[in-house]
């Protein structure tokens, strides 16, 4: 578990977050800072909003796979609302879900890397 800084865009609203991961971050960030719908999050270096508010650095936004490897004691993470859910563009990362059909009759999902996905 991670405790994690966490504020609101206009920095009207700041928290510490404890969280298993990214998902259980953004389920507890939403409540706490009072938010609804698709979030974004971005991390940024600083210990608190105003390391963030004096600083001309953008921030990279967060991920599932980001989310462990974030330097929490000197990073604050900041929570917006989205206009949809957050895509990865590219190919790495890409995944493309897939059904089956076993000699049960029962169809299964398999997920396969688009770099080995064989039609």
């Amino acid at each position: 578990m991670v405790n994690v800084l966490a504020t609101n865009t206009s920095f009207t609203k700041s928290t510490i977050i404890s969280a298993d991961n990214f998902v259980d971050f953004k389920r507890k960030a939403a409540s706490e800072l009072e938010m609804t719908g698709w979030l974004k999050v971005v991390v940024h270096k600083g210990r608190s909003a105003e390391d963030i508010s004096r600083s001309s650095f953008t921030g990279v936004n967060v991920s599932v796979e980001s989310f462990p490897y974030i330097d929490f004691e000197n990073s604050i993470l900041v929570v917006s609302r989205a206009e949809r859910p957050t895509q990865h563009r590219g190919g790495e990362g890409r995944v493309k879900v897939s059904g089956t059909r076993g000699d049960d009759g029962h169809t299964g999902i398999n997920i396969h890397s688009l770099d080995s996905l064989e039609n």
